[in-house]
């Protein structure tokens, strides 16, 4: 996530530069949003508001006499369609990789190499969690706890745990 400081770095606004401009953005687009218009702000999207129904409007009914009106209508949310320059730029950052499909299909890796993908994992880092291992080898979230915590437990066991609950994390053992 880009932060006030992310942003000033490298050139010669301030963080508080960065804010005050940000929020007298963001109070333009709500002004012009609110009268009903489209806002555009070249290199970064378009803005444009969408309407809902507020709560404490009564439902409207074929023999009800009761007509939508301005004060039962109101601002849901706003949506945003990114410029096309901006989208441009944002491709020539990303670095994304494919991961090659398996013989067999998806699912989770075979035991073997989620065992070589773990160990592989803790070599580098410090621990794992079992969403992480989730990530890591395409397992469910019961599954993978059942076996880290088999792994864990096991008598010759290569990883071992902790903290508890949901704050419990599994390390290379030394």
């Amino acid at each position: 996530m880009a932060t006030a400081e992310d942003i000033a770095q490298g050139n010669t606004f301030t963080r508080g530069d960065v804010i005050g401009v940000v929020q007298a953005v963001a109070g333009r687009i709500a002004r012009y949003a609110a009268q009903g218009l489209t806002v555009r702000i070249e290199g970064l999207g378009t803005f444009r508001a969408s309407l809902k129904v507020n709560d404490d409007a009564e439902e409207e009914t074929a023999e009800s006499q009761t007509l939508r009106t301005a004060k039962t209508v109101g601002i849901g949310g706003m949506r945003f369609r990114a410029d096309r320059d901006l989208i441009i730029e944002a491709n020539q950052w990303a670095h994304l990789e494919r991961r090659m499909p398996r013989e067999g299909g998806s699912g989770p890796l075979p035991e073997a190499e989620r065992m070589a993908a773990l160990r592989s994992y803790l070599a580098e880092q410090p621990y794992i969690n079992v969403r992480e291992y989730c990530r890591l080898t395409g397992m469910k979230r019961t599954a993978a706890t059942i076996e880290l915590r088999r792994l864990s437990e096991a008598d010759d066991a290569w990883i071992g745990t902790m903290g508890q609950g949901t704050h419990k994390v599994y390390v290379m053992k030394s």
